[in-house]
Parts: C-alpha cells; sequence; structure tokens
C-alpha cells in the first residue's frame, strides 16, 4: 500500500446531460484534464469530450490524500454517489474494491 501521496478526486460532468465521470490522480489535477483530452482512447466518454469541450465542466471533490487505500475508497465513493456507472460515463467502480457495501467513508 503506497503511503504519503497526495491524491485527488475529481469530477468532469458533461452540462447537457448530466452525465459524469469520477477519477483519481496523484498528478496535477490540470493536467489528468489535460491527458483525458489527449488520450487515444475512443471510448464514448472521451470522444465527446475531445469533440465538445464546452458541455464539460472539471471539479476537484477531494484533495490532499495521503494515502492510496484512501484515496481509492473516496473513487469508489464518488462514483456511486454520482451514479456514474449506471447513468455516467465510468466503466467500473474504481479504487480497488469490487464491492460497495464494503465501502467506508474514512474521515
Amino acid at each position: 500500500m503506497k503511503e504519503n501521496i497526495n491524491g485527488t478526486i475529481y469530477l468532469i460532468k458533461q452540462i447537457s446531460t448530466g452525465k459524469c465521470y469520477v477519477g483519481q490522480t496523484t498528478l496535477d489535477p490540470y493536467e489528468r484534464m489535460k491527458q483525458h483530452l489527449s488520450s487515444p482512447n475512443s471510448d464514448d466518454f472521451h470522444i465527446l469530450l475531445k469533440n465538445n469541450q464546452t458541455d464539460f465542466t472539471f471539479q476537484i471533490l477531494r484533495t490532499n490524500i495521503r494515502k492510496q487505500n484512501v484515496l481509492n475508497q473516496f473513487e469508489c465513493y464518488y462514483i456511486g454517489y454520482y451514479h456514474c456507472i449506471e447513468e455516467g460515463f465510468n466503466k467500473s467502480m474504481g479504487g480497488s474494491l469490487t464491492n460497495l457495501s464494503n465501502y467506508y467513508l474514512p474521515n
């Protein structure tokens, strides 16, 4: 388990539909957004993001998360909170958790 990181949880939201993507990064969050914009991925999320950047907002949800397992838990929590799998762009629950019922929100 990696410790002493500087993790961030972020939200990318499509304005016109309300669909969301939640991610985590230990990079500068704005650099991570640039990576999404330049990604060669051809999934719906990246195609929409690249072709209509003005239809998306970028928001930082949590910062200064110091432990990887806590970063993973927050990512899973927010993916569930924003319904990012059922109604959004995430394809998995994120982090390393496989069952949100095992999730607890750290202080």
